[in-house]
């Protein structure tokens, strides 16, 4: 890259005065909730080591959108994923004050926290020798503007 290429990315990058993202933990709402952390999914009960190996047993190979389609490539995702069909979870993002959050830290103020609607999609199951590539997400619909990503805590 040249001086005036970097220059000029410089430049641009200076005129930005948000990030494109918040983030943050929830430290000790497992702990005062604790109904919160469970999650119920077709195959198995609570969190612990056999029951998440038959969590990431009972998911399908994850895709991921390219254009219009769902791509399976292990090269670029390993992980497994369930649909909202099997999987129940007692975690609601507006009670934790999540909406209030993003409202205020991401569309900095423009947006009540009533103005977003949160729609869970999937679970994706993450374990050992799991990952996924950096990428955009590919937009489910016209009113959708971020993914909100929630990573549940277990114990090692």
């Amino acid at each position: 890259m040249t001086n005036a290429s970097l220059a000029s990315l410089r430049a641009a990058f200076s005129l930005v005065y948000e990030l494109p993202y918040c983030d943050g933990s929830l430290e000790n709402i497992f702990e005062n909730e604790p109904s919160f952390a469970k999650l119920f999914y077709r195959i198995g009960e609570q969190a612990a080591d056999e029951p998440l190996k038959g969590l990431a047993d009972a998911c399908h190979k994850a895709t991921f959108g390219l254009s219009d389609k769902d791509v399976l490539d292990e090269a670029y995702r390993k992980a497994g994923k369930m649909d909202t069909t099997d999987f129940a979870a007692l975690l609601s993002p507006n009670a934790l004050g999540l909406m209030n959050i993003i409202a205020t830290n991401l569309l900095g103020g423009r947006k009540s926290a009533d103005d977003i609607e949160v729609k869970f999609y999937k679970l994706n199951v993450y374990g050992p020798g799991s990952f996924f590539k950096p990428h955009v997400d590919t937009s489910r619909g016209d009113d959708m503007f971020g993914t909100l990503v929630l990573v549940l805590p277990i114990p090692l």
